[in-house]
């Protein structure tokens, strides 16, 4: 809950919350697109990069996840 209240306060709207089986922390967007959080201890400032990675993704391209483990290079899976 705390999680969902997070990544809310970076405008990163969500349908879902969990954690894997390692305990690493995604979401799915209200659109479909799965977010790859990892480690929840810095999720505020991975949550602020939600925006500007998918407004930098290829224009035509259909963005199916963000992987934001390593903040310093995240990356982007298209279908």
């Amino acid at each position: 809950l705390a999680d969902v209240r997070v990544l809310q306060a970076a405008d990163v709207s969500v349908r879902s919350v969990a954690q894997d089986r390692y305990g690493q922390l995604w979401a799915v967007q209200s659109g479909g697109i799965r977010l790859l959080f990892g480690s929840d201890g810095d999720v505020a400032e991975k949550a602020k990069l939600v925006a500007p990675v998918l407004a930098a993704a290829q224009p035509g391209r259909r963005v199916t996840g963000v992987d934001l483990r390593a903040p310093a290079t995240p990356t982007v899976q298209f279908r």
